[in-house]
């Protein structure tokens, strides 16, 4: 299951979706060409900044951060919690929304 998209033009862009699934086209989406995350967790956002550089988020605090090279870098642990959106602001910084795990509800006796 894809979750998120982000296309940095009319040709280049990257899905992310379930057990670290990473995709890219270079041809507007006709076609889809799967790279290694490097991560089984979910991927649950994805934007760049350009047709090299960019990040995608996603549970357990995943954070993937491409620079160009073919195998993008995981970056372990930034929270304990699912990370549900980003934004890349001017290629340097990132901004990080942070999904909060459900809290148990008792069933009724």
């Amino acid at each position: 299951m894809l979750y998120s998209v982000d296309f940095v033009d009319k040709s280049t862009g990257w899905a992310v979706g379930s057990v670290g699934t990473i995709l890219h086209s270079d041809n507007g989406g006709s076609t889809w060409t799967a790279q290694t995350s490097g991560t089984t967790n979910a991927l649950l956002a994805v934007d760049f900044f350009d047709g090299a550089r960019g990040y995608a988020v996603g549970d357990l605090g995943t954070v993937v951060r491409f620079t160009g090279v073919v195998t993008p870098v995981v970056i372990p642990g930034v929270t304990p919690w699912g990370i549900g959106a980003l934004a890349v602001v001017f290629g340097a910084s990132i901004v990080l929304v942070l999904r909060r795990r459900p809290t148990p509800v008792s069933a009724p006796s």
